[in-house]
Protein backbone atom coordinates (compact mmCIF):
# COMPACT_ATOMS: atom_id res chain seq x y z
CA UNK A 1 0.00 0.00 0.00
CA UNK A 2 3.13 2.09 -0.28
CA UNK A 3 6.06 3.15 1.88
CA UNK A 4 6.26 4.12 5.39
CA UNK A 5 8.76 7.03 5.17
CA UNK A 6 8.31 6.58 9.58
CA UNK A 7 8.50 3.61 10.38
CA UNK A 8 8.01 2.36 14.09
CA UNK A 9 11.24 2.06 15.88
CA UNK A 10 13.19 -1.36 16.43
CA UNK A 11 13.88 -2.74 19.85
CA UNK A 12 17.68 -4.13 20.10
CA UNK A 13 20.29 -4.91 22.43
CA UNK A 14 18.59 -3.16 25.35
CA UNK A 15 17.85 -0.35 22.98
CA UNK A 16 15.31 1.11 20.59
CA UNK A 17 16.67 2.49 16.63
CA UNK A 18 15.05 5.22 15.55
CA UNK A 19 14.97 5.63 11.85
CA UNK A 20 12.81 6.90 8.71
CA UNK A 21 12.88 7.14 5.06
CA UNK A 22 13.09 10.30 3.02
CA UNK A 23 12.83 11.30 -0.64
CA UNK A 24 16.10 12.63 -2.12
CA UNK A 25 14.49 14.37 -4.64
CA UNK A 26 12.84 17.13 -2.14
CA UNK A 27 16.26 18.45 -1.57
CA UNK A 28 18.62 20.38 -3.58
CA UNK A 29 21.38 17.80 -5.72
CA UNK A 30 24.91 19.72 -4.82
CA UNK A 31 25.94 17.75 -8.33
CA UNK A 32 23.47 20.11 -10.31
CA UNK A 33 26.03 23.10 -9.56
CA UNK A 34 27.89 21.89 -12.75
CA UNK A 35 26.18 21.35 -16.19
CA UNK A 36 26.77 18.01 -17.12
CA UNK A 37 26.58 18.60 -21.21
CA UNK A 38 29.07 21.49 -20.68
CA UNK A 39 30.84 21.38 -17.22
CA UNK A 40 29.50 24.99 -16.82
CA UNK A 41 28.34 26.25 -13.64
CA UNK A 42 24.24 25.92 -13.20
CA UNK A 43 23.73 29.73 -12.13
CA UNK A 44 20.24 28.93 -11.69
CA UNK A 45 21.13 26.33 -9.45
CA UNK A 46 23.65 28.41 -7.80
CA UNK A 47 21.13 31.13 -6.78
CA UNK A 48 19.01 28.67 -5.55
CA UNK A 49 21.63 27.80 -2.84
CA UNK A 50 22.32 31.04 -1.90
CA UNK A 51 19.16 31.36 -0.83
CA UNK A 52 19.49 28.58 1.30
CA UNK A 53 22.71 29.64 2.57
CA UNK A 54 21.74 33.02 3.33
CA UNK A 55 18.79 31.45 5.58
CA UNK A 56 20.89 29.23 7.47
CA UNK A 57 23.74 31.77 7.62
CA UNK A 58 26.46 30.20 5.59
CA UNK A 59 28.31 32.26 3.33
CA UNK A 60 27.65 32.68 -0.43
CA UNK A 61 31.13 32.01 -1.28
CA UNK A 62 30.93 27.79 0.41
CA UNK A 63 29.35 27.57 -3.06
CA UNK A 64 32.56 28.15 -5.25
CA UNK A 65 34.43 25.06 -3.59
CA UNK A 66 32.06 22.42 -4.36
CA UNK A 67 31.87 23.97 -8.24
CA UNK A 68 35.82 23.75 -8.40
CA UNK A 69 35.83 20.17 -6.84
CA UNK A 70 33.00 19.32 -9.41
CA UNK A 71 33.89 20.58 -12.46
CA UNK A 72 36.78 19.26 -14.67
CA UNK A 73 38.66 22.17 -15.46
CA UNK A 74 41.60 24.09 -13.08
CA UNK A 75 40.15 27.81 -12.68
CA UNK A 76 39.05 28.81 -9.65
CA UNK A 77 35.95 30.20 -9.33
CA UNK A 78 35.04 33.16 -7.01
CA UNK A 79 36.53 31.77 -3.47
CA UNK A 80 36.72 28.51 -4.46
CA UNK A 81 39.84 25.90 -4.72
CA UNK A 82 41.91 23.91 -7.33
CA UNK A 83 44.53 21.08 -7.55
CA UNK A 84 47.09 24.02 -6.12
CA UNK A 85 44.95 24.66 -2.78
CA UNK A 86 44.89 21.14 -2.29
CA UNK A 87 48.53 19.58 -3.20
CA UNK A 88 49.62 22.03 -0.55
CA UNK A 89 47.23 20.90 2.49
CA UNK A 90 49.12 18.87 4.74
CA UNK A 91 48.09 16.15 4.51
CA UNK A 92 47.89 17.12 0.40
CA UNK A 93 44.55 15.71 -1.32
CA UNK A 94 43.42 14.71 -4.05
CA UNK A 95 40.67 17.03 -6.36
CA UNK A 96 38.25 15.06 -7.64
CA UNK A 97 37.06 17.11 -10.79
CA UNK A 98 33.61 15.00 -10.78
CA UNK A 99 30.22 14.61 -9.32
CA UNK A 100 30.15 13.83 -5.82
CA UNK A 101 28.54 10.33 -4.81
CA UNK A 102 28.02 11.27 -1.26
CA UNK A 103 27.48 14.77 1.07
CA UNK A 104 29.92 13.31 2.89
CA UNK A 105 32.81 14.35 0.70
CA UNK A 106 31.38 18.33 1.51
CA UNK A 107 34.15 17.72 4.42
CA UNK A 108 36.98 17.62 2.52
CA UNK A 109 36.40 20.92 0.61
CA UNK A 110 37.98 24.27 1.36
CA UNK A 111 36.16 26.02 4.02
CA UNK A 112 33.84 22.92 5.00
CA UNK A 113 33.25 20.41 8.02
CA UNK A 114 31.28 18.10 9.40
CA UNK A 115 29.37 20.76 11.89
CA UNK A 116 28.64 22.75 8.75
CA UNK A 117 27.09 20.10 7.09
CA UNK A 118 25.18 17.86 9.52
CA UNK A 119 25.03 19.94 12.78
CA UNK A 120 22.03 22.50 13.55
CA UNK A 121 22.69 25.77 12.23
CA UNK A 122 20.16 27.11 13.77
CA UNK A 123 20.82 30.28 15.33
CA UNK A 124 19.08 31.27 18.98
CA UNK A 125 19.57 35.19 18.54
CA UNK A 126 17.75 35.06 15.82
CA UNK A 127 14.91 33.35 16.52
CA UNK A 128 14.24 35.99 19.85
CA UNK A 129 13.14 38.01 16.69
CA UNK A 130 10.49 35.35 15.18
CA UNK A 131 7.37 35.82 17.45
CA UNK A 132 5.37 32.48 16.99
CA UNK A 133 2.62 33.90 19.08
CA UNK A 134 0.42 34.04 15.77
CA UNK A 135 1.28 30.51 14.62
CA UNK A 136 -1.38 28.04 15.34
CA UNK A 137 -0.04 24.43 16.97
CA UNK A 138 0.20 22.93 14.00
CA UNK A 139 2.12 25.50 12.29
CA UNK A 140 4.62 24.99 14.76
CA UNK A 141 5.30 21.67 13.98
CA UNK A 142 5.54 22.42 10.17
CA UNK A 143 9.59 24.25 10.76
CA UNK A 144 11.33 21.94 12.86
CA UNK A 145 15.27 21.93 14.37
CA UNK A 146 16.00 19.30 11.67
CA UNK A 147 14.88 21.99 9.02
CA UNK A 148 18.38 23.68 10.50
CA UNK A 149 21.06 20.82 9.29
CA UNK A 150 22.19 21.38 6.47
CA UNK A 151 22.27 17.31 5.32
CA UNK A 152 18.40 17.88 5.46
CA UNK A 153 18.41 20.20 2.59
CA UNK A 154 21.28 19.62 0.23
CA UNK A 155 21.99 15.47 -1.05
CA UNK A 156 24.42 14.43 -3.51
CA UNK A 157 24.13 11.62 -6.51
CA UNK A 158 24.17 10.73 -9.83
CA UNK A 159 21.33 11.71 -12.24
CA UNK A 160 19.52 9.41 -13.25
CA UNK A 161 21.02 8.65 -17.21
CA UNK A 162 22.07 11.76 -16.87
CA UNK A 163 18.82 13.67 -17.57
CA UNK A 164 20.31 16.32 -15.63
CA UNK A 165 16.49 16.77 -14.33
CA UNK A 166 17.09 19.34 -11.06
CA UNK A 167 12.89 20.04 -10.27
CA UNK A 168 12.44 19.57 -6.49
CA UNK A 169 9.77 17.13 -5.31
CA UNK A 170 7.74 19.81 -3.29
CA UNK A 171 6.32 16.25 -1.60
CA UNK A 172 9.26 15.58 0.10
CA UNK A 173 10.61 19.48 0.12
CA UNK A 174 11.40 20.75 3.84
CA UNK A 175 10.50 24.67 4.34
CA UNK A 176 14.14 26.22 3.58
CA UNK A 177 14.29 24.38 0.18
CA UNK A 178 10.53 25.63 -0.51
CA UNK A 179 11.38 28.74 0.43
CA UNK A 180 14.71 29.01 -2.10
CA UNK A 181 13.08 27.84 -5.29
CA UNK A 182 11.87 30.85 -6.27
CA UNK A 183 12.47 34.72 -5.60
CA UNK A 184 8.97 35.31 -4.98
CA UNK A 185 8.51 32.32 -2.18
CA UNK A 186 7.00 33.33 1.47
CA UNK A 187 7.05 32.14 4.05
CA UNK A 188 2.73 32.34 3.65
CA UNK A 189 3.12 30.94 0.45
CA UNK A 190 5.35 27.66 1.57
CA UNK A 191 3.32 26.90 5.08
CA UNK A 192 0.34 26.60 2.77
CA UNK A 193 1.87 24.41 0.44
CA UNK A 194 3.02 22.74 3.94
CA UNK A 195 -0.40 22.56 5.62
CA UNK A 196 -2.57 22.08 2.18
CA UNK A 197 0.35 18.73 1.80
CA UNK A 198 -1.13 17.41 5.86
CA UNK A 199 -4.38 17.91 4.50
CA UNK A 200 -3.96 15.45 1.93
CA UNK A 201 -2.61 13.10 3.63
CA UNK A 202 1.49 13.76 2.79
CA UNK A 203 1.01 13.91 -0.77
CA UNK A 204 -0.14 16.69 -3.64
CA UNK A 205 -0.99 14.80 -6.75
CA UNK A 206 -2.43 17.79 -8.28
CA UNK A 207 -0.01 20.98 -8.49
CA UNK A 208 -2.88 22.98 -10.14
CA UNK A 209 -4.89 22.53 -7.01
CA UNK A 210 -2.58 25.30 -5.29
CA UNK A 211 -3.18 27.97 -7.96
CA UNK A 212 -6.86 27.83 -5.74
CA UNK A 213 -5.11 29.66 -2.91
CA UNK A 214 -5.04 33.45 -2.69
CA UNK A 215 -1.48 33.42 -1.57
CA UNK A 216 -0.59 31.86 -4.91
CA UNK A 217 -2.07 34.84 -7.02
CA UNK A 218 -0.27 36.28 -9.48
CA UNK A 219 -1.09 39.91 -10.41
CA UNK A 220 -1.52 40.90 -13.78
CA UNK A 221 1.21 42.89 -16.00
CA UNK A 222 0.41 46.26 -17.17
CA UNK A 223 -0.45 44.84 -20.69
CA UNK A 224 -3.61 42.86 -18.82
CA UNK A 225 -1.88 39.19 -19.09
CA UNK A 226 -0.82 36.80 -16.36
CA UNK A 227 3.08 36.49 -16.39
CA UNK A 228 4.17 32.92 -16.74
CA UNK A 229 5.79 31.13 -13.92
CA UNK A 230 8.98 28.70 -14.16
CA UNK A 231 9.95 27.68 -10.83
CA UNK A 232 12.65 25.74 -11.96
CA UNK A 233 14.41 28.45 -13.28
CA UNK A 234 14.03 30.52 -11.11
CA UNK A 235 12.13 33.21 -13.10
CA UNK A 236 8.45 34.51 -12.54
CA UNK A 237 6.42 37.15 -13.05
CA UNK A 238 5.75 40.00 -10.84
CA UNK A 239 3.17 39.33 -7.47
CA UNK A 240 2.94 36.55 -5.05
CA UNK A 241 4.51 33.30 -5.90
CA UNK A 242 3.70 31.03 -8.38
CA UNK A 243 2.81 27.22 -7.40
CA UNK A 244 6.53 25.35 -7.68
CA UNK A 245 6.96 22.75 -9.91
CA UNK A 246 5.95 19.18 -8.29
CA UNK A 247 7.44 15.56 -8.89
CA UNK A 248 4.26 13.09 -8.72
CA UNK A 249 2.12 16.24 -9.20
CA UNK A 250 3.83 17.98 -12.13
CA UNK A 251 2.01 21.14 -14.21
Amino acid sequence: SGIAFNPPPIPMAGGTIYYRISAEDGKFNINDLVKSYDNLPNLKVQEMLTKLFEQLGIPRERIFPIIDWIDDNSEEIGGGAETYYYTNLKPPRKIKNAPMYSLSELTALKGWDRKLVYESLKNPEKEKNVSKDFLSEEEKLLVTDSDYVLSNNMTAYLPFKDTGDDRININAAPYYVLMSISEFMTRQAVMRILKYKLEKGGYIKEINDLKNFAVFEVIATSTGSSPSSNSQSGQSGQGQPPPPSSQGAQA
